[in-house]
């Protein structure tokens, strides 16, 4: 996805989910090149899929 920063702010509603304790997130990695900058990130919320079989 590509925000403009005023849209990707506006994705935040200013509280945290009522589910935010049990929420855990990692950074995977940042990269930045003059104006432009990326990141890989995971965001681990509600019950984990069942395993297939």
């Amino acid at each position: 996805m590509s925000w403009r920063l005023d849209e990707y702010c506006a994705l935040f509603p200013g509280r945290p989910a009522a589910d935010e304790p049990t929420r855990s997130r990692r950074i995977g990695t940042l990269d930045a090149h003059g104006t432009v900058a990326t990141a890989s990130m995971t965001l681990r919320h509600g019950a984990e899929p069942a395993a297939p079989g």
